[in-house]
């Protein structure tokens, strides 16, 4: 709806932090698991398995992954009910198969739209703690960011090794509202605040609490 385009360069070729920076032993340690039954997925026999989380700073999942090879074909994202808050899934898949590139471009025309580049810096030491952590949690990344109307953001990155939590810290803008804000869509929620001259925004694939 923007017509826009956000680009960054991470300099290195690294994931998102879920999913690589924990090891079973820490993930089991929150999170108790179980075998559920698989089911066909694009055509491929899948075996399932859930996860539960163990207490209420998580969502629960369910995994469906290719019996033959260990790829992921559909991930639950689930709430205390056990309602589906969110869900990814293949409707088609070729594993093994040669890729036309023709069919990587997108089919957005986006001749005209305003192309905005990020900048990323590593850091290696913040002026912030976290004064009661979350258990399971731990910080995988700092990065400084600065983009339109945003310069000489911090952003702290905490994972569990599924769910990732982002904490945005800058400075108080002049003319810039204070009043706390909330926020929520499927999986992720967001919240926003003032402390002291800076703005925090804390947003995650995390339950709201």
């Amino acid at each position: 709806d923007l017509k826009q385009i956000v680009v960054e360069r991470s300099g290195k070729r690294e994931g998102f932090p879920a999913l690589i920076q924990s090891s079973a032993k820490e993930i089991v340690a929150v999170y108790s698991l179980r075998r559920v039954g698989g089911e066909r997925i694009a055509g491929i026999e899948t075996d399932a398995i859930e996860l539960t989380p163990r207490d209420a700073w998580r969502f629960g999942y369910r995994f469906w992954a290719d019996r033959a090879t260990g790829l992921p074909l559909k991930v639950q994202t689930v709430n205390e009910k056990g309602e589906v808050v969110e869900q990814i899934a293949f409707s088609e898949i070729r594993i093994g198969a040669g890729v036309d590139r023709s069919q990587l471009k997108t089919r957005l025309n986006t001749e005209g739209w305003r192309v905005e580049n990020t900048q990323t810096e590593t850091v290696t030491s913040v002026p912030w703690k976290i004064e009661s952590p979350v258990p399971g949690f731990k910080k995988v990344r700092e990065v400084r960011r600065s983009f339109k109307g945003h310069a000489n953001v911090l952003q702290i990155v905490f994972s569990d090794g599924l769910a990732a939590v982002s904490v945005f810290i800058e400075p108080l803008r002049e003319g810039q509202s204070t009043q706390e804000t909330a926020a929520a869509k499927g999986a992720i929620n967001m919240i926003g605040k003032r402390v002291g001259n800076d703005w925090i925004t804390v947003l995650g694939e995390v339950p709201a609490p």
